[in-house]
């Protein structure tokens, strides 16, 4: 590189030459120097999160006369800018470098100091009138920095991608349970057939497997949430200004709409990375239950001649260089992959975890590579997945219905009523005979025809019209004045990662065009949650409603909730029951099925897939 292709910086070890077209400085080059190690670049998550951690510094600096307000001004749009994305090329270093993530910290720290420089029409690389550590790092350690780098990142990766293909996930297996709900098929436990159940059944097992994941995740976020910036060096927050910690924490809160806290015990921040371990372990247990999901059916749709050929899975490219016309379930395949990554990264990652000698983990880098890798990892898997594999499964209902008729598990309609002795009898002789459960359990005099035929067709009928079937309701049909009437189904509420509240005793309120509304009794409720909140509203119905706030680990969502304390007759049942706003809690649960919000945020409805027909939404909208 000839010298007018570089330019010379200089840090506490001496000069140093630094490409001319790059804002980093002498540190970051040493770096690149000292660390020829592999092609894995920190995460770009993570360097867009340093970049809204430098604006939020600044910003707390000028309004605490730390920074004089012009410089401070020029950081944060230097900042803005990497935090954008904009000067990514700018961030060369790799993951293995100081376990504190230190150069990574003055990579940053240098591009926005020269980058500010170059906006106040300064000389870059003279740090005049804005320099990395006295001006970028103000109030701050690589110790404190990158720990809190690592939880945002985490964090908005998580509501950027994660959840979104999570969410898109479990949709389309409740679409996929409803679709299938009348399709008998026989059941298989140890990998041998079992006793009947619906298609609709199994897939409705994997959409609730996987709301139960989200709603871990949603949980576990709570202590990443947590923010470690204040803690400087040791967690003692040396150099820190009273007040930094908490200006700094409010205003990355503001600007990524998420509740970002300051850590209440910073030694713990910097020493500790539990809150990373226990979230991945969400992850980790989200990952166990796609490969399963995504082994499950690509052994129900083996075949299409020898195998399973319960479903017809999408061909999206022929399967093989030698085989003509073979085509290989290769979504599932990916999925499963992912999987298996995720897995193997909870390992590096608790390991990684347990390193935190004295006041400081130094093993931060790694931590962030395979924490955000999952995520990545698992959101990508599962976006195409779900478009191009689950949305577009059918189910093969004559091998299923084949299936079903040669299957010996039915038998065990017959144990009730001959014993299961003798059914165990009879299914061994059709077994060892190659006949029919029917030719020996009549042929062997056990039960007629008649009854035998009447005894499996109501096993059959049970398997569709047992509890677990789901009636689907028209909200065009409820009745106006509206009903109430008992829930069979579980309810529950998430709100701040915890739930809030659980019951089998609620009752529900039907009205024409709107969604069911729920009402749980108090003491569904976890002590302390509801706390009263401001203002009341008359339903010509019901009475008068009263607003509660819902408050717990910190967070409180304002008029979440409402009870009529004096409700009207036709109403009495529900006296001193609670409502629940579903948009501002995490998640709300009817029968294991997360809802939505009923349109418009004005009536506190619950969708779920058990209701069809056009739903009231805002006022001015569609049957106002």
């Amino acid at each position: 590189m000839s010298q007018a292709d570089t330019r010379t910086e200089t840090d506490t070890m001496g000069a140093v030459e630094v490409p001319a077209d790059r804002y980093w400085g002498a540190q970051t080059q040493r770096s690149i120097g000292n660390f020829p190690i592999g092609d894995e670049r920190m995460p770009v998550p993570l360097i867009r999160a340093l970049g809204l951690i430098k604006k939020a510094a600044a910003e707390t600096n000028a309004a605490l006369g730390v920074l004089d307000a012009d410089i401070a001004r020029a950081i944060a749009d230097a900042a803005t800018e990497v935090a954008d994305g904009t000067l990514d090329d700018h961030f060369p270093l790799v993951v293995w470098q100081t376990g504190s993530g230190t150069q990574t910290n003055m990579n940053a720290n240098e591009v926005i100091a020269n980058r500010a420089i170059e906006m106040l029409d300064g000389e870059i690389g003279a740090k005049s009138p804005v320099h990395p550590n006295d001006h970028v790092n103000a109030s701050q350690s690589s110790n404190d920095t990158f720990p809190t780098a690592m939880h945002i990142a985490t964090a908005l990766e998580t509501h950027d991608r994660l959840l979104p293909a999570l969410d898109r996930m479990i949709a389309a297996l409740n679409e996929k349970a409803r679709e299938f709900d009348d399709i008998v098929k026989i059941g298989r436990t140890h990998t041998q057939d079992a006793t009947p159940l619906t298609l609709g059944q199994e897939f409705s097992g994997y959409a609730a497997a996987l709301d139960l994941s989200r709603t871990r995740i949603d949980h576990d976020l709570v202590n990443v949430y947590a923010l470690a910036q204040g803690g400087t060096a040791v967690g003692t927050g040396l150099n820190a200004p009273k007040g930094f910690a908490t200006g700094f924490a409010a205003r990355i809160a503001e600007a990524t709409g998420l509740p970002f806290k300051t850590a209440p015990n910073k030694f713990a921040a910097l020493a500790s990375h539990a809150a990373l371990t226990d979230f991945h372990g969400s992850l980790n247990a989200l990952a166990a239950d796609l490969f399963k999901i995504a082994n499950d059916i690509r052994f129900l749709g083996s075949g299409p001649r020898s195998g399973l050929g319960e479903l017809i899975l999408p061909a999206n490219e022929p399967g093989s260089s030698i085989m003509p016309g073979k085509v290989n379930p290769t979504q599932a395949e990916a999925l499963s992959m992912v999987a298996t990554q995720i897995m193997g990264n909870h390992t590096t990652i608790t390991m990684a975890a347990a390193q935190g000698h004295f006041e400081l983990n130094v093993f931060k880098p790694v931590i962030a590579l395979n924490v955000l890798q999952s995520i990545r990892l698992a959101a990508d898997a599962m976006a195409s997945f779900t478009e191009r594999c689950l949305e577009g499964i059918e189910p093969d209902r004559a091998r299923i219905a084949e299936l079903v008729e040669r299957s010996l598990m039915l038998v065990t309609a017959l144990a009730p009523h001959v014993g299961y002795d003798t059914a165990a009898a009879i299914a061994k002789a059709a077994h060892a005979n190659g006949t029919t459960l029917r030719e020996e359990a009549v042929g062997g005099g056990h039960v007629s025809g008649e009854d035998f035929d009447r005894i499996v067709r109501h096993e059959r009928a049970q398997t569709v019209t047992g509890p677990a079937k789901r009636v689907i309701e028209n909200v065009e049909d409820y009745p106006r004045p509206p009903a109430l009437e008992r829930v069979d189904d579980t309810i529950r509420i998430v709100f701040a990662g915890q739930t809030v509240a659980e019951t089998d005793e609620a009752y529900r309120v039907l009205e024409t065009f709107h969604a069911p509304t729920y009402y749980l009794p108090m003491a569904a409720y976890a002590e302390g949650v509801l706390q009263p909140g401001e203002g009341s509203s008359l339903c010509e119905w019901k009475g008068q409603a009263s607003y509660f706030d819902i408050v717990t680990n910190g967070q409180r969502a304002s008029r979440a909730a409402w009870s009529y304390l004096r409700p009207t007759p036709d109403f009495a049942p529900i006296k001193g029951f609670f409502a629940v706003y579903a948009e501002p809690m995490d998640a709300c649960f009817v029968g294991g099925e997360r809802v939505t919000p009923q349109p418009g945020n004005f009536y506190g409805g619950w969708v779920t897939s058990r209701i069809t027909g056009s739903v009231k939404g805002a006022p001015g909208t569609t049957h106002w």
